[in-house]
């Protein structure tokens, strides 16, 4: 836990890299809006799917998704036309 909460880093630097990419503000703020309501859709299944599978696997997982997306954010990926 503590490694991730070191490795967070802040909304902010995704914000800068959507724009480095060429996205324009009114598509971040598309984007920002996606990420929340995946968010809000994803929150009571996977509390479900916690009861199933335990709460350290799933947060594992949740913590391998996590570094997967930040890595490939650094990577130099195009824009998605």
């Amino acid at each position: 836990m503590a490694v991730f909460c070191l490795a967070n880093s802040s909304d902010a630097f995704i914000l800068l890299r959507a724009k480095q990419l060429g996205y324009t503000l009114p598509q971040i703020l598309g984007l920002i809006g996606l990420f929340n309501l995946v968010s809000a859709l994803t929150a009571f299944p996977a509390a479900a799917l916690s009861d199933r599978l335990g709460r350290r696997t799933l947060i594992s997982i949740g913590w391998t998704i996590y570094a997967a997306s930040y890595a490939l954010l650094g990577s130099p990926l195009r824009k998605i036309q």
